[in-house]
């Protein structure tokens, strides 16, 4: 979690997990992906739509889904 540490030194409301990665969602509905990119530990492919807006997320063994504000759902992993 070294590359992501600055992100979450503070906001962090809730952290959620698959067998491999985290998913920490901050107080302004971003949300900050660590671990294997395997397991969803890699959001790059779908950070834009993380940034904001995120208001809980669910996860499996190896994905995670983001239900934001506006009720769209993003996955990943």
């Amino acid at each position: 979690s070294r590359d992501v540490q600055e992100q979450l030194a503070s906001g962090v409301q809730h952290i959620y997990s698959t067998d491999g990665a985290f998913a920490a969602v901050k107080n302004d509905g971003s949300v900050v992906t660590w671990g294997d990119g395997d397991d969803g530990g890699d959001s790059r492919d779908v950070q834009e739509q993380l940034d904001g807006g995120v208001q809980h997320i669910y996860s499996t063994r190896s994905a995670f889904a983001a239900v934001k504000n506006d009720g769209s759902v993003v996955t990943w992993g």
